[in-house]
């Protein structure tokens, strides 16, 4: 484990890091941000789901959130995988 990873995994709360370890099982290289999101909320017990965004109520257009954000870059350290928001 790099110096970067130990800075990002204490943000990532532990029951979110063990259902990221879970996906990483079978995940593979996929980038979709929303594809990897719908899995990691899967995965969790409702009471860990408050940290992610919602759609625009409005607009209907997803966002990524700062806590998002940190558990994009924490599956980038660990896969070499950037998620990405598509269209």
């Amino acid at each position: 484990m790099n110096g970067h990873l130990q800075q990002v995994t204490p943000i990532v709360p532990s029951e979110i890091i063990r259902a990221i370890e879970e996906i990483l099982v079978y995940f593979g290289r996929e980038d979709s941000w929303m594809v990897f999101k719908k899995e990691l909320l899967k995965t969790l017990n409702p009471k860990h789901r408050r940290g992610f965004s919602l759609r625009d109520p409005k607009t209907k257009q997803n966002s990524i959130n700062t806590f998002e954000r940190t558990i994009i870059e924490y599956w980038r350290e660990l896969t070499g995988v950037q998620l990405v928001l598509k269209d």
